[in-house]
């Protein structure tokens, strides 16, 4: 099979350079949820990823040696100072987290990650990739406690990165280990913060409610993500947000694509 597979790929490679363009293939195949990783090595860093998440957009955008959100991070590192830390919440395979993590020297990242099976792929890419970012696997809200969340489901996605968390109450999985609800306030950081980004799948004023006292303390811009699909599951709307943010003296200045960047008022632009 393995030479078949090359054949058909030298095949290929010379069929476009006689007609003087490649030919693009769309791969059909429907993500599937499974244990096995593959290793690939990118112009960004190394990376584990699920080798049959197809149509993962995530782990596709790492593979072709682009940056997924790439118009999030340029906006975020700008605002990284060095002997900082960078909160990154919700960092799935952790491209954007490593990133933040190579933009000024002594910076430090604490990746935060619920799903206990892509916060594992997240340690993995981490001890490859860097050695200053904190993996911390729980679900950031405005409570604390703990809970099973439902495992991922990638029947009506193909991507885990638009799973969002869902609280398991039926639990039947004896060998199943519950996931920590915290709160960003729950943490102690050594640095002051200079960015925060939160893209949690509906969760983001949650994440919010539950870091007032560090937002308070370290007046970081933050890059939040917005989406009207999660309005009546998570019972809020946007009017929410502008209290939220007008209660602790910050300015909205930027959306990208449902991703919206607030400054404290005090912040002065470069």
């Amino acid at each position: 099979m393995y030479n078949l597979l090359k054949l058909l790929k030298n095949l290929y490679i010379k069929l476009s350079k006689k007609i003087g363009f490649m030919l693009i293939f769309r791969d059909e195949r429907k993500s599937l949820h499974n244990y096995e990783l593959k290793k690939y090595k990118t112009l960004t860093g190394i990376y584990y990823l699920p080798k049959y998440a197809y149509q993962d957009v995530i782990r596709n955008e790492i593979i072709k040696n682009r940056i997924f959100d790439k118009k999030i991070f340029e906006l975020g590192k700008k605002f990284i100072e060095p002997g900082t830390s960078i909160i990154d919440a919700g960092a799935n395979y952790g491209q954007m987290s490593i990133l933040f993590s190579k933009v000024c020297e002594n910076c430090s990242v604490h990746s935060f990650e619920a799903s206990e099976y892509i916060f594992n792929i997240l340690e993995k890419n981490i001890k490859l990739n860097s050695t200053n970012i904190t993996p911390i696997n729980c679900a950031l809200s405005d409570i604390s406690g703990e809970e099973y969340l439902v495992d991922p489901d990638l029947t009506n996605t193909g991507t885990y990165g638009a799973l969002k968390i869902q609280i398991d109450p039926q639990n039947k999985d004896l060998k199943k280990n519950k996931t920590q609800i915290k709160k960003i306030d729950d943490f102690s950081f050594d640095k002051k913060i200079s960015l925060m980004k939160i893209d949690v799948q509906g969760w983001d004023l949650k994440v919010l409610r539950g870091s007032i006292k560090t937002i308070k303390k370290n007046r970081m811009p933050i890059i939040f993500e917005y989406e009207e699909i999660f309005e009546k599951e998570m019972n809020y709307n946007f009017e929410d947000f502008l209290i939220l943010f007008k209660n602790l003296d910050y300015k909205f200045k930027t959306v990208i694509n449902n991703n919206f960047l607030v400054l404290p008022k005090e912040h002065k632009e470069n």
